[in-house]
Order: C-alpha cells, then structure tokens, then sequence
C-alpha cells in the first residue's frame, strides 16, 4: 500500500508567499503525520492483542484510544487549513479541498467536538447550553465497530416557525459511523499535497 505518512523532504521545494503560511503548513504536516500515525497504529494494535490471552479492557480501550486520536488529528488538520484562508488569495482551493474532503470523512469536525464537550454530553446538554433532544442516541464516548468508529454529534432540527415568532435554534444528537480503512487517508493525503501545492503556485 502506498506511504501514508507525508515526506518534509518531498514538499521542502514549495514555497509560500508569507512566514504565517508557511508556519500554518508546517503544522499542518505534523498533525497530518500524527494521525496516521496513530491510524497506523490502530491497525497494528488491533491485529497484535486479538487474542484469548489479552483482557477485554485492552482489546477494546487501547484500539479505541487511537481510533479517537486519528480523528481529533485529521480535525486538527481542517481546523489548521481553515485558518490559512486568513493568508492566501486562492480561497477557492481551499474551499474546494473542504467540497472533497466532506465525502471522505463526513461530519469530520463533529466528531471532535463531541469528544471536546464531553461534560455537556454527560449533562445531556446540546450546543450553547440547549437540552439534547433524542436521549436514547446517548453515545457517551463511541465505539468501534467493523472497524468504523461510531460517535455521537450535536445537530440543528430543522423547525417551522409561525409568523412573527422568536425564532430559536433547537439541536439534537445524531449518531454517525466513520471509516478507519487506510484507503480513506490516502485519499485525504491526496487532496491534501494537491492543496499544498496549489497555494504555491505563484498567481499569474
């Protein structure tokens, strides 16, 4: 299978029109190579302890634990992406990469999020302090199966409202499943070299 990890050498010969980019990138690179690090990992971990000899608690929690890491990463990384908008003309590119990236990890961002307001979660809370909606959907902290990471996220119901009426946001939990196959970021590291190497080009 291909490499999954990104080569600094491989990107050194780009070269970007100011310092924050060029830091932003930089970044970017490390959260991009820890994620499938700990993708990586997953796999290995999931293939060395499924044995009869190994507890439960560690064939769940320890492939679970990096499951939940390589998703808070690749967030990291459409959160770093993001703030780049900030300092490049080519905003297009980079709202194209999110166009791409979406079908590849749907609902990437609320994943993390869900992970991140944990005590809300627990207090059966929705965004800005809203009681959760659907309560039987109450995925504390996900799981894993057939190797898909499952998780909960916080959404907004779509209400009708009357004529003249205060209108107000209103959210529910809806549970979601995510790929961990390796051909899903090898895609992701596609779209993401693409990206680096468009925001490099010099405008004509």
């Amino acid at each position: 299978m291909e490499e999954l990890y990104i080569n600094n050498e491989g990107i050194s010969f780009l070269i970007y029109s100011n310092f924050e980019l060029t830091n932003l990138i930089s970044t970017l690179v490390t959260q991009y190579n820890q994620a499938a690090y700990s993708l990586e990992m997953y796999w290995l971990v999931k293939e060395k302890i499924n044995e009869p000899e190994y507890y439960y608690l560690f064939q769940y929690s320890i492939p679970f634990y990096y499951a939940e890491n390589y998703f808070i990463k690749l967030d990291m990384c459409v959160k770093i992406v993001s703030e780049m908008k900030k300092y490049t003309n080519k905003k297009k590119n980079i709202k194209l990469f999110f166009k791409r990236i979406n079908k590849i990890f749907p609902n990437l961002r609320y994943v993390r999020n869900s992970i991140a307001h944990f005590e809300d979660r627990i207090q059966n809370k929705g965004p800005n302090n809203q009681k959760a909606i659907n309560d039987d959907t109450n995925v504390i902290i996900g799981n894993i199966i057939d190797g898909k990471y499952q998780t909960e996220i916080y959404v907004e119901k779509p209400i009708e409202y009357k004529t003249n009426h205060k209108k107000k946001v209103i959210y529910e939990k809806k549970r979601i499943t995510i790929d961990l196959a390796k051909i899903k970021l090898l895609e992701f590291k596609k779209l993401l070299l693409n990206l680096l190497i468009d925001l490099a080009k010099k405008e004509p």
